[in-house]
């Protein structure tokens, strides 16, 4: 009996086609896009540092293996060897940003990874005690209402500059309270946004 011909096609067809898709698998890695929290704008030249970890079930130790950096839109591209180490972990770094957020990488794949990055800006606070000014008064003030960071100033004709590096394009909160001879006397909360790497004066007169 022959066999026609169109079975040899189709077995020379699936053997190639098997042979094609085990030949492009994707190469294990990640790829996507840095940009600027608030504006959405593309970060260029932020460094993609990507880590080899190894785990003993104690601890884990971490050393940098590779890096790339991003185009002029922000997009990188990055591959691992998923035999080197137990796992992997991406972060990216850019001049006047703050650290954005690890990615672990272990799933053999390659993966589109985003990640968005908090600009630097400056916040310069200057806190005057005017007249009358009695050498008990008092203010305590903070960046942070949570609770954390109060900076307390004594006495009187106070006239002090305060600065701190904060979060850009965020609302920030400045809470404040003034005292008379140790006695309460006010409580302010309020907030302001500074726009990316710029900085906004501030002042409390009281």
């Amino acid at each position: 009996m022959k066999i026609p011909h169109i079975f040899f096609l189709t077995l020379t067809f699936l053997f190639l086609f098997s042979a094609c898709k085990k030949e492009f698998q994707p190469t294990p890695g990640a790829f996507g896009r840095v940009t600027e929290f608030g504006t959405e704008k593309p970060i260029a030249n932020a460094r993609m540092e990507l880590y080899k970890c190894n785990s003993d079930g104690f601890a884990s130790a971490c050393f940098l293996t590779d890096s790339v950096f991003t185009d002029s839109e922000g997009r990188y591209q990055i591959t691992y060897d998923p035999e080197e180490a137990n796992y992997h972990v991406l972060t990216p770094v850019a001049e006047r940003y703050f650290a954005g957020a690890e990615k672990i990488l272990n799933s053999g794949l390659s993966i589109e990874q985003d990640f968005v990055l908090d600009p630097f800006a400056w916040l310069s606070v200057r806190v005057v005690n005017e007249a009358p000014a009695g050498e008990f008064d008092k203010i305590r003030l903070t960046f942070n209402p949570s609770g954390g960071g109060w900076r307390e100033i004594n006495g009187a004709e106070v006239d002090e500059f305060l600065f701190d590096r904060i979060r850009g394009n965020r609302t920030k909160s400045i809470q404040w309270k003034t005292y008379d001879a140790g006695t309460p006397t006010n409580q302010v909360l309020d907030s302001v946004i500074v726009a990316a790497h710029d900085t906004l004066y501030y002042e409390i007169r009281y």
